[in-house]
């Protein structure tokens, strides 16, 4: 099969700059004299207050002095927007409960804040001091020791950094920072929206978003070392790295400086002359420098594909012997590639081998707080799921973030915002412009390096104006950009990049789990689709009470034409679940109160998301792509998640990480055909597959077993399910995929119905296909309670607890979607982020399956574990708990 191969190198992570950054603004300065301090760099983030320009009426040249009180100001530690200072403040309750935010609008968020903090520093003759700010939303005048360093006219555009050379403005002792910042303006500036995923917080995300720190160094400065490998490929076992520095002259006199690089015991260095102000790029590559050529290389992977090491690099800049200043960065060697397949479709290849991309898409919070334990539990979810991406739509996260993408060995696919002045580019001015430009540069540089991130989309749900594509892409290669490139998130064709090679078809809102295979379906098993759901992800009970208020509660059950506050913004069509709970009436019964309501809908999110998943792994490599829309959410939402934003799992969670098992056994909506998929690059073998059908009285009515080889990252199709004469409307089957000593692998069990889901392709909109007739599972309501046998024990080791639940169904009935749940206590909340191995398990008459549940102990807040078990015919109770032997 021939292909159209896109090269692309790569790799590294994470800059850590003790030298200069970026320099998209720079106060001039004298020479220094020699260097005398130590190379530094020092986080700024702590000590700061902020405070309406409307209440402070001291000019700027005096509360940017040191020792100006701000003891009516309120203390915030950055990063943090306005509104997310007031609320730590205590200002406003619970934004993210019920209607709560809706009474924060108002003129307050209307004029500039101010943001001022002071610092300490040493006396070190002859340093240069830089004054770096990752993020500023949106615009900012930004003032040292009662002068002016940038207005804003320069300090423009949330996705810049900034780098102010602010040597002649600092003193031995207290020095003063204050910022001015302005409101943003949503509609006209290149900013972060939300569209229809959450409501957009009233101050617009105005403030420092990002960190801000402060360098001091000698007169020569070395800035964004970046590594680039090239193998072989397929081959892995040898890698040329190229390595690339900034350094910068900031004296008014010639230099030469000895440029000095080092990677472990790998040593290399050459000298470079530097005329005032002169900065130059400097390059090691193995031609050169053959030890650059590396045999056996550590090869980072992404994590179901093999090992993520991370090696260091340093460079230095030294004169006359005294090092000047040095940059660091982590960095995994690693070699991107896409081509289009047959279809048209764009397959990504990392190291050379091909990769099915299972991810979902990434909200930052609403009020854009960055809490890196907060983003490392998502992250682990995502991994839990056998998912192996997310997706930024214009939300480029923390530098925290990509660390623990690349730590985790979850590829990162950024790109801009759609629906707002991002993608109205006709309309931008040449203002407009360079802004863009220099936010492309900036996070081109910031996130080039970090091997997890192997793309980058210019534009989203359309691709940008021409001249615009070629501004981006200028940037991107002028930054050395070194990872494909696409138009939009769209298929689209650009005349400067070519086909995407994707799709983004929907649907958003529910549609039955058969439309994920069936040929006609827009957002269906084919191709890459960068965005697509089934829409609601109902929350469980518990933490639907934590967010809605009674009103609310009572609507979502029994008013479908009602609008939801925590679903969709303004009129959009996500406000109501009408489609939803139609599907929800006609196939399982009308609901007889919210906590019926919650069961089916957890019901009808797991096979959902456990369809869509397998349909395109199933079909790959016609399928080469999938994103869930979304992963999480900005604020407690009720739809567009596969966990709720308490940390919760529920149904979705469960269908996508049964659907993503490394080695999977599947039934196919579309033609009853059983297959087993192999997520890994190791072959299996002497595998066997054993399907069984039951009634809705739990009598076995038919069952199949065959032995199966399967290749590597290979799908195997294997024989079709009969559906028996005169069995029950609802019927189940069940699918287990075992080793050659019989060791369960695989379990899969799905309900299906006598009555086919039709749908009405003809009537397709852009985010749904309505359904003409509906599955049947309304005797569902007609099972049994059965009894069930519960043995639990705990294992506590230090900062981990692991609890396991051993589940025997003891009746002659179907236990149908037994939940387990781990609380704080017989009395407490549930543990949350937690690991279950399976959730929601359906159990045949004699059955017994055994869940570990993971998690921190340090969630239990100084309480014992306590196991709660329901389901659709199960009692709820808790068993007691054993010390496990």
């Amino acid at each position: 099969m021939s292909s159209r191969r896109l090269r692309v190198l790569v790799i590294a992570v994470g800059v850590v700059i003790l030298g200069s950054a970026i320099a998209a603004a720079v106060v001039p300065s004298a020479a220094p004299a020699a260097f005398g301090g130590a190379v530094s760099r020092t986080s700024l983030d702590e000590g700061w207050s902020i405070q309406s320009s409307a209440s402070e009426e001291a000019p700027p040249r005096v509360l940017s002095r040191p020792g100006f009180s701000t003891t009516d100001w309120y203390p915030v530690t950055l990063p943090s927007t306005v509104l997310a200072g007031l609320v730590a403040n205590g200002e406003y309750d619970d934004l993210y409960v019920g209607t709560n935010l809706e009474n924060v609008w108002g003129p307050r968020f209307d004029v500039p804040w101010w943001y001022r903090t002071e610092f300490e520093l040493q006396g070190e003759p002859g340093a240069r001091t830089q004054l770096h700010f990752d993020g500023i939303n949106y615009r900012a005048d930004v003032y040292v020791n009662g002068k002016l360093v940038a207005d804003h006219d320069r300090v423009a555009g949330t996705f810049r950094t900034y780098a102010f050379d602010v040597t002649d403005l600092v003193r031995a002792g207290a020095n003063a920072v204050a910022v001015r910042v302005y409101p943003v303006d949503a509609n006209h500036d290149l900013t972060i929206t939300w569209v229809d995923w959450s409501p957009l917080a009233p101050d617009r995300g105005m403030g420092i978003w990002h960190a801000v720190w402060l360098t001091r160094s000698g007169g020569v400065t070395v800035s964004d070392p970046q590594v680039v490998s090239d193998m072989p490929l397929p081959d892995t076992d040898r890698a040329d790295l190229s390595v690339t520095a900034t350094v910068r002259n900031a004296g008014d006199s010639p230099v030469t400086a000895d440029v000095a690089g080092a990677i472990g015991t790998i040593a290399f260095s050459k000298p470079v002359v530097l005329d005032a102000g002169e900065s130059a790029l400097v390059t090691f590559d193995p031609e050169s420098y053959p030890q650059l050529h590396l045999t056996d290389p550590p090869v980072w992977w992404p994590y179901q594909m093999g090992d993520q090491p991370l090696e260091e690099l340093t460079v230095t800049a030294s004169v006359d012997g005294v090092e000047s200043d040095r940059a660091s960065t982590s960095f995994g060697i690693r070699e991107v590639n896409a081509e289009y397949m047959p279809n048209g479709a764009r397959r990504f290849l990392i190291n050379g081998k091909p990769i099915l991309i299972r991810g979902g898409g990434w909200a930052s919070d609403m009020l854009l707080r960055p809490v890196p334990q907060r983003v490392d539990d998502q992250l682990m979810y995502v991994r839990d799921m056998g998912l192996n991406a997310v997706r930024l739509e214009g939300k480029l996260e923390s530098d925290h973030f990509f660390d623990e993408a690349d730590r985790l060995g979850i590829l990162v696919m950024p790109g801009w915002m759609c629906c707002d002045y991002w993608q109205e580019s006709w309309k931008w001015t040449d203002d407009v412009k360079a802004i863009a430009r220099a936010s492309m540069t900036s996070q081109a540089i910031r996130m080039r390096n970090h091997p997890s991130v192997f793309m980058f989309m210019i534009g989203s749900d359309t691709k940008p104006v021409v001249d615009v594509q070629k501004m981006y892409v200028d940037a991107l290669r002028a930054a050395r950009w070194p990872n494909p490139i696409l138009a939009s998130s769209s298929d689209d064709t650009s005349s400067v990049l070519g086909p995407t090679g994707v799709k983004m078809t929907g649907p958003y809102d529910w549609v039955p789990p058969g439309y994920w295979y069936d040929p006609r379906a827009q957002g269906g098993a084919d191709g890459f689709n960068t965005e697509t759901s089934a829409g609601q992800s109902i929350p469980e009970i518990e933490n639907l009470r934590r967010m809605l208020t009674s009103v609310e509660l009572r609507a979502l059950w029994t008013e479908p034409r009602t609008p939801q506050y925590h679903a969709g913004v303004g009129d959009s069509v996500f406000k109501t679940f009408h489609i939803f709970d139609r599907a929800m009436t006609a196939r399982m019964g009308a609901p007889t109160g919210l906590a019926d309501y919650v069961r089916k809908a957890q019901v009808m999110a797991y096979e959902n998301e456990r369809a869509m998943f397998e349909a395109f792994s199933r079909n790959k490599y016609e399928t080469t792509g999938l994103i869930q829309w979304m992963l999480n959410n900005a604020w407690p939402s009720l739809h567009w998640n596969l966990f709720d934003w308490f940390l919760e799992p529920n149904g979705s969670t469960f269908g996508a990480k049964l659907a993503n098992q490394p080695l999977h056994v599947q039934y196919s909506y579309d033609d009853r055909s059983v297959a087993v998929v192999n997520q890994t690059p190791v072959a299996a073998h002497d595998l066997t597959v054993r399907a069984r059908v039951f009634d809705l009285h739990g009598d076995e009515r038919w069952s199949r077993s065959t032995r199966t080889d399967l290749d590597a990252d290979g799908v195997a199709r294997l024989f079709r399910v009969p559906q028996p004469a005169a069995i029950t409307s609802t019927y189940f089957v069940e699918l287990t995929l075992s080793d050659a000593s019989g060791g369960v692998l695989s379990r899969n069990v799905y309900w299906l119905s006598t009555a086919s889901e039709r749908l009405a392709w003809r009537e397709s909109t852009w985010f749904f296909t309505p359904t003409k007739t509906y599955a049947d599972y309304t005797d569902l309501s007609d099972l049994p309670e059965v009894r069930t046998t519960v043995a639990a024990c705990d294992d506590a080791s230090g900062d981990t607890g692991t609890t396991r639940v051993t589940v025997t169904n003891d009746s002659n009935d179907v236990a149908f979607f037994v939940r387990l749940q781990l609380t704080a206590g017989p009395n407490g909340d549930d543990v949350t982020p937690i690991t279950w191995s399976d959730g929601y398990v359906t159990l045949m008459p004699g059955e017994e399956q055994t869940l570990t549940a993971t998690y921190r102990t340090a969630d239990l807040r100084g309480t014992e574990p306590s196991v709660e078990i329901s389901g659709w015919n199960v009692p709820r109770s808790r068993p007691a708990i054993e010390v496990c032997a």
